[in-house]
């Protein structure tokens, strides 16, 4: 009983995690998308695609050793976490 109450409790954690990398992420994804496309830079994709591939690799890793070190993730759910992002 205790095991599946732990069960259900660190799944509810990790899909919390999952919603609220999803929202920072797109949080910043837009800061980093509107400044060049505002500014109507000719080069506006290169200004974007840079930054955005750091930060979105940058909260995968934060996400997987978050996964690792506080919910000791398997790495089925490790894929399956950064499939479902």
């Amino acid at each position: 009983m205790l095991e599946k109450i732990t069960k259900v409790a660190r799944e509810k954690e990790i899909e919390k995690l999952q919603s609220l990398t999803k929202k920072a992420f797109y949080d910043t994804a837009e800061e980093i998308i509107n400044d060049p496309i505002y500014t109507l830079k000719d080069s506006f994709w290169p200004s974007i695609n840079d930054p955005l591939h750091q930060e979105l690799c940058l909260v995968i890793e934060n996400c997987l050793q978050i996964l690792k070190s506080g919910f000791n993730s398997q790495a089925f759910e490790d894929d399956d976490f950064v499939d479902i992002f």
